[in-house]
């Protein structure tokens, strides 16, 4: 079985949306871009746990229990809903983001790079997609 770390460290929230978010809550100079990010984060690490607490109660409990202002237990507390409306176009634009960022990984490990050394990649695209990804 896995251990709380180990699954933390494999789960899409950390290798996409985590480390997504670092470049907007280390934004020096904006408060607001960084309590956003952080704020949003918190919403889905909070949501994730409340789907996740079914199949891993003990673990997703222990976590719920650490987070800021816990005062009724995760089995107790509402389910999820969102009335936003899914954005097909920006999911597409994310896992394209997600795909050229695993062509790069998997290039750096055919390479042997070690993954603290820095690299420069060089992209072609359309000035929308450089854009994007620039941001």
């Amino acid at each position: 079985m896995q251990t709380k770390n180990e699954w933390f460290n494999q789960s899409e929230f950390r290798v996409w949306y985590i480390e997504a978010s670092k470049a907007r809550i280390y934004h020096y100079g904006d408060d607001s871009v960084s309590l956003v990010a952080q704020t949003v984060l918190l919403y889905v690490f909070e949501n994730i746990l409340k789907l996740l607490h079914t199949f891993m109660p003990f673990v997703t409990e222990e976590l719920w229990q650490a987070l800021p202002n816990r005062r009724e237990a995760l089995i107790i507390s509402s389910w999820p809903q969102t009335s936003l409306p899914r954005s097909t176009h920006l999911v597409k634009r994310f896992e394209n983001l997600q795909a050229l960022t695993r062509a790069i990984w998997n290039a750096r490990a055919e390479y042997y790079v070690e993954p603290a050394k820095r690299i420069t990649a060089s992209i072609v695209g359309s000035e929308e997609v450089i854009q994007y990804i620039s941001t």
